[in-house]
C-alpha cells in the first residue's frame, strides 16, 4: 500500500464540493450569526475542520499502516 494509494478521488471529492459550496453560498445565506460568529466563519469552521481530519488521516493513520 503506498500512502497516496487513492487519495486522488478524495482529492476530486473535496474539489466538486467546494465548488458547490462556492456556488451555493450567497450573501443571504451567510447574513445570519451564531453565539456571536458570522455565519461565513462557521462556514469556513465547517469546511476547515473535515480538511484538517483528512489530512490527519492522511499523514498518522496512513503513515502507521504503511510502517
Amino acid at each position: 500500500m503506498h500512502i497516496f494509494e487513492k487519495q486522488v478521488y478524495h482529492y476530486i471529492a473535496l474539489a466538486v464540493l467546494l465548488t458547490g459550496l462556492y456556488l451555493l453560498a450567497d450573501e443571504a445565506t451567510l447574513a445570519g450569526q451564531y453565539f456571536g460568529w458570522p455565519a461565513s466563519r462557521w462556514l469556513s469552521l465547517s469546511i476547515a475542520i473535515p480538511i484538517l481530519h483528512q489530512i490527519y488521516v492522511w499523514l498518522l493513520w496512513r503513515t502507521e499502516l504503511k510502517y
